[in-house]
């Protein structure tokens, strides 16, 4: 329910009391809501006790209570503030260095802000505060300027007694954040991701990588040195590895977007170190043919209307109660199951049967073909009144295994399908 109080302000200094303003906005407060009730209210529902998720959605509201978080739910505090602005951080580092909150100090809270400025989101969740990918980068380029540096001072005033912090990066630990970042960016496959702020900046990390040293570009000299836990060689790999291809001729326009932007990082960053870095030429010399004939994985796209989908889930049911004589029907309590991974195949043939059965025999040659089909997996989503659902499965035949699949679900009556393959790495 959205607070039906104007929030005094007078807390804050300027300008951010004038930014905030927006929070007694009555369109403002409409969209936080509904953001609130679309992508929060469930999850902290079911994390946090009565208290505490009031807690939160009021300070996600109106900016209130900062004073009552304890360390566990300080993260939630800058992500979850009304704006994300320059000033609102440097009243954030005043406010820690000021131990307003339990447990943090400034240098804890500027090491927990420098890699999630790197992706703009925590927890898997997008920073909900910026309103565009221009304001991420103003954040970026005030805190981590144009190049790396082994210390950095924070140019904003905090307090009385300390004008600039300075904290010193831990250079390999934030090259490996750099390529983790961009692995789990190339992973949201389904929807759009939002871009990285780092992908406008790869000025900023090339500098980055041409101060690390060689040993990390090498798993053996890692071995030998301790620093193997980091993996940026094998990262390093799935970056010139990790595109994305499809058999039906149309990539999906979010997958070739991200397409480019690894072909960028290649091109822009690790391309120009090969000559002063002979570690990094080896790593990428020694992607080869034989790399690229690894097993590959499949994945298949669409959408039904929810109605639609209940019927499909109906069938699952039917087949559920037969195969195991009506025991464990409590898996079908939650909405979100469609059917058991491993009844997979019997599900395929029965809607088939239902709603394309001249599909049936290409279904049944697919399965004695490639075997790898029968343990595909799935994953399902809802969406503004549709039910998304994305098949994946491994194989050493992702053309035809694709095309094979496409065909099959075509005679479903499906929607927006789609399908694509790359290296399972």
């Amino acid at each position: 329910m959205i607070p039906n109080k104007q929030v005094d302000l007078s807390y804050y200094p300027e300008p951010l009391r004038q930014q905030m303003a927006v929070v007694n906005d009555p369109e403002w407060q409409a969209q936080r809501q509904a953001l609130w009730e679309r992508d929060y209210s469930e999850r902290f529902a079911e994390s946090y006790g009565r208290r505490d998720y009031k807690k939160i959605y009021n300070y996600f509201m109106t900016g209130e209570g900062l004073g009552e978080f304890k360390w566990d739910l300080f993260l939630i505090s800058l992500d979850f503030f009304p704006i994300m602005t320059i000033d609102s951080i440097g009243f954030f580092l005043e406010k820690s260095s000021k131990d307003e909150v339990s447990g943090w100090n400034s240098k804890t809270f500027i090491y927990s802000l420098a890699y999630r400025l790197m992706a703009m989101q925590w927890d898997g969740v997008n920073y909900i505060a910026l309103d565009n990918d221009e304001a991420a980068l103003k954040i970026f380029d005030w805190f981590w300027g144009e190049e790396f540096k082994a210390v950095s001072e924070i140019p904003h005033p905090v307090g009385q007694q300390e004008p600039l912090i300075f904290w010193e990066h831990s250079l390999p630990k934030l090259a490996d954040y750099i390529l983790s970042t961009f692995k789990k960016y190339l992973e949201g496959a389904l929807d759009a991701p939002k871009d990285l702020p780092w992908l406008k900046r790869l000025s900023f990390v090339k500098t980055v990588f041409s101060q690390l040293d060689e040993t990390y570009f090498s798993i053996d000299d890692c071995q030998a040195t301790g620093c193997v836990e980091l993996e940026i060689q094998p990262k390093i790999w799935a970056l010139l590895l990790d595109n994305y291809h499809t058999a039906s001729g149309v990539l999906p326009q979010r997958l070739a977007k991200l397409n480019q932007e690894r072909e960028q990082i290649i091109r822009e960053v690790l391309t120009p170190l090969r000559t002063n870095k002979p570690r990094l030429a080896e790593t990428m010399d020694s992607i080869t043919a034989d790399c690229i004939a690894k097993e590959s994985t499949v994945y298949i796209a669409f959408s039904l209307p929810d109605e639609r989908a209940s019927e499909w889930r109906n069938i699952s049911r039917e087949i559920f109660v037969r195969e195991f004589k009506g025991e464990y029907l409590s898996f079908f309590d939650d909405k979100n199951i469609w059917m058991p991974e491993h009844t997979f195949p019997i599900n395929i043939s029965a809607l088939l049967d239902v709603y394309a059965a001249e599909k049936k025999p290409d279904w049944m040659r697919l399965l004695e073909e490639y075997p790898e089909v029968e343990r595909s997996g799935f994953q399902i989503e809802k969406s503004g009144g549709k039910t998304i659902f994305l098949v994946s499965l491994n194989t050493i035949h992702p053309e035809r295994v694709e095309l094979g699949l496409r065909d099959v679900f075509s005679g479903l009556g499906v929607s927006a399908l789609e399908s694509w393959y790359r290296l399972a790495i």
